[in-house]
């Protein structure tokens, strides 16, 4: 028996369908995402589809359930698939800032490239701007240069500019 949201969510995903739209469905852990797929496998018996979780054990635990119908990927699997990086994924530290600057600029460049590929924004230029004085024009600068050089495979991606990326193509 479902509860009211999780049937929602099947009356969404079932009337959403043939608009092929992307119906993301983020809940706790316990919460009945995978009863709440299942449901949807059984109202709309597609002849294939798309499941992604944050994590391996999550995978393989739904590919057993859904079996051969629904591709079951890890997020990170299917943002590293689609976009295909020719550079390895690396992690962005300070070590990876050329710039001669101090270490606490450095950092911040690292924490606010990160945070923005974690965010819901897709302007990475206004965010950094709310973010940051103009006395920080370094950092205004560079925030952004750092992202588009792992655009252009000049520096290696990191996972979380892969996310962000995945999430700009899926806007376009």
């Amino acid at each position: 028996m479902l509860t009211l949201e999780q049937q929602e969510i099947v009356d969404t995903v079932c009337s959403s369908i043939s608009n092929n739209k992307i119906i993301a469905v983020n809940a706790i852990a316990g919460s009945g995402k995978t009863s709440t797929a299942n449901a949807v496998i059984e109202a709309y018996k597609p002849k294939n589809g798309f499941y992604t979780a944050f994590n391996r054990a999550i995978v393989n635990d739904s590919a057993n359930k859904f079996g051969k119908l629904i591709n079951c990927r890890t997020i990170h699997s299917l943002a590293y698939n689609y976009i295909k990086p020719s550079k390895s994924i690396e992690e962005f530290t300070v070590l990876s800032i050329k710039e001669d600057l101090d270490y606490e600029t450095k950092t911040i460049i690292v924490e606010l490239l990160d945070s923005f590929f974690r965010s819901s924004s897709i302007d990475i230029y206004e965010y950094v701007i709310k973010r940051t004085t103009p006395e920080e024009y370094v950092i205004r600068n560079l925030v952004p240069k750092y992202a588009e050089l792992m655009l252009e495979n000049k520096i290696a991606p990191t996972f979380n500019f892969l996310l962000k990326y995945l999430h700009l193509q899926l806007l376009a």
